[in-house]
């Protein structure tokens, strides 16, 4: 019997679902994450660096929460696992929206639109470690 995995995110009022304004930094954060993920030291140095090199903050939040998802996603969805299609997301003023699609954060498309080329990127390994993140 399958089980309905349910996933909590958060998200802050300063970052909106809707704006694709951030789509080629969005783009650039997400491939910067899963390249360099599965050989950093830890997961709070590489948002620091992230941050350093100028990513924005809640973007970075965004891709380390959300993005993630969709690799496991990728790894886990060839074995036969089904997963729900929405997310529960917790923002920082205390709201909670229990029915979000996965598929309306563009944190989380734009991470499937680059499997591939992430894929290219990463040995086997590695990229089976970034899915487990």
């Amino acid at each position: 019997m399958p089980h309905d995995t349910r996933y909590a995110t958060t998200m802050s009022d300063q970052n909106t679902d809707a704006d694709t304004r951030t789509d080629c930094s969005l783009d650039d954060a997400i491939y910067f994450f899963a390249t360099r993920y599965p050989t950093s030291t830890s997961v709070a140095s590489l948002k620091s660096e992230m941050i350093r090199k100028g990513f924005d903050p809640m973007q970075v939040h965004e891709v380390f929460t959300i993005s993630s998802i969709a690799f496991g996603r990728v790894l886990f969805g060839d074995l036969g696992i089904r997963f729900p299609k929405v997310v529960i997301r917790a923002r920082d003023d205390g709201t909670i929206e229990p029915e979000v699609s996965l598929m309306s954060i563009p944190a989380y498309t734009r991470a499937l639109a680059l499997i591939d080329r992430i894929q290219t990127a990463l040995s086997r390994h590695a990229f089976r470690l970034l899915c487990m993140y």
